[in-house]
């Protein structure tokens, strides 16, 4: 069966879409095909990568779905498995078409919209309406609709399935993660790590605050690996506790999962704004998996994922200086933070990873296979 997997805004390399989605479909016998940003076509792991229309903006980004269209066409697939609201108008086109579609959501869209800054600040709840009834109105449609998140898949309705995002454990990504940690040097400091996208919302200025009382008293620095807001960013350049972080941009997953393996603690401290509350923080298994404590937002939510775990500790967002004291505790505490890592890691590897998750995956396009038997 042909799978034509269509992500036009995700680098082709996308954890998610195709270390994870992609990968699993091509080693399970289907014939997978990925549209996606790259700048060539390319075979990878079983996945043919096709190369979505460049766009530089996001005018250009949509007027370009109509070229992503004709080239997912052009691909006769048996099933189109888009990826997020991009790609709303592309799978209402080929419902006119008659073809089978999956809608995959990857997170909470409707209420990040709320702390979008490029959006004016008056349109963002109207326009926040609206992705959550395009939405709604694409999974009607879909043969099938996936989400992450429980309350996403609530709102989708019947057709929806949670499938959530636990990290990869094994196989080449991994394999070269290890080799790249082996590769990296580091000093005596305490080292902590943030991957992710980077941005207030997500506690770019409370990890720098952070940073600056934790060095009043022990030599801490930060790796800071991701993309996000230009502006945000260099307003953050300016803040004092910005002399020990080292910001090295975006980087290949594999790349930024080394620099997990070589830090003592990772950091997931996202505000409470934008349904972050409710999300499936992924950083925070792959933390786990790396065998590094985590400092986490206190969300019940996030609390019940890792519930008894212990394989880290949790701190009010908005707390610059309860943060810093769970970074200093972590740090007088060798011996937890060892039992914390091997905790965390124990429970991914043993009941929270990609390689169980994947087999809701499979049922539900095996579910989309026998319907096509009948």
């Amino acid at each position: 069966m042909n799978i034509t997997i269509v992500a036009p805004v995700h680098i082709y390399s996308d954890v998610r879409v195709f270390q994870k989605e992609a990968k699993s479909l091509a080693a399970n016998g289907y014939q997978v095909t990925l549209i996606a940003r790259s700048d060539r076509r390319r075979l990878e792991d079983g996945v043919r990568i096709l190369p979505a229309p460049a766009a530089s903006n996001r005018l250009k980004r949509f007027l370009s779905l109509f070229a992503v269209l004709r080239l997912a066409l052009a691909e006769r697939a048996d099933i189109y498995h888009l990826h997020n609201p991009d790609t709303i108008p592309i799978a209402f086109a080929l419902k006119l078409f008659r073809k089978r579609i999956i809608y995959d959501t990857h997170e909470n869209f409707a209420q990040f919209i709320l702390i979008k800054h490029w959006i004016p600040r008056v349109l963002r709840p109207p326009l926040a309406l609206i992705v959550s009834w395009l939405e709604a109105a694409v999974s009607r449609v879909a043969d099938r609709s996936i989400a992450t998140e429980a309350g996403v898949v609530q709102r989708l309705g019947r057709n929806a399935v949670l499938i959530e995002n636990p990290p990869v454990t094994q196989g080449r990504l991994i394999d070269e993660a290890r080799a790249s940690a082996r590769d990296l040097t580091r000093g005596d400091e305490f080292r902590l790590v943030y991957v992710g996208t980077i941005s207030r919302a997500r506690g770019l200025d409370a990890m720098i605050d952070a940073l600056e009382l934790v060095n009043q008293k022990r030599l801490c620095r930060l790796w800071l690996i991701g993309g996000g807001a230009d502006r945000e960013i260099e307003e953050a350049q300016q803040r004092p506790g910005w002399a020990w972080v080292d910001y090295l941009g975006v980087l290949p997953q594999a790349n930024a999962f080394g620099y997990m393996l070589k830090a003592d603690v990772g950091l997931v401290t996202f505000l409470n704004m934008g349904g972050h509350a409710y999300l499936n923080p992924n950083k925070l298994f792959e933390y786990m998996l790396f065998g590094i404590p985590f400092i986490a937002s206190d969300f019940q939510a996030w609390r019940r994922l890792v519930d008894g775990v212990g394989a880290g500790v949790f701190a009010d967002p908005a707390a610059i200086g309860e943060i810093a004291d769970k970074i200093n505790w972590l740090a007088e505490h060798p011996d937890e933070r060892c039992k914390m890592a091997t905790r965390g890691s124990n429970f991914v590897l043993t009941n929270y990873n990609w390689e169980t998750e994947s087999k809701k995956l499979l049922m539900v396009y095996n579910s989309l296979t026998k319907v096509e038997s009948i």
